[in-house]
């Protein structure tokens, strides 16, 4: 197992990052994400986004799917700022 942790501006925007077998999972306190990874030698590739709020099954995301499959970093990661801003509450109200 891998881990890798990446923080954003914002203190509470953590993210952890888990190589676990064929799937990465990319967790914070709230949800998380799985890449499926296919490894055989023959097909090294992506075969499904899924994300999952932390109690529930996870569902597929083809967008983010396919963001990374063409290889848009830039927007599977608005992708993911868009779930974390889902949860961000405003300290102020």
């Amino acid at each position: 197992m891998m881990l890798l942790v990446a923080k954003f501006d914002d203190p509470y925007d953590v993210l952890l990052f888990v190589l676990q077998g064929n799937t990465v999972y990319i967790s914070t306190d709230l949800f998380y994400i799985d890449l499926q990874c296919d490894k055989s030698p023959a097909n090294q590739s992506l075969r499904d986004v899924r994300v999952a709020h932390h109690g529930s099954q996870p569902t597929s995301v083809p967008a983010m799917t396919q963001a990374l499959r063409l290889g848009n970093v830039q927007l599977f990661m608005e992708h993911i700022k868009g779930f974390m801003d889902m949860y961000n509450v405003d300290s102020e109200s």
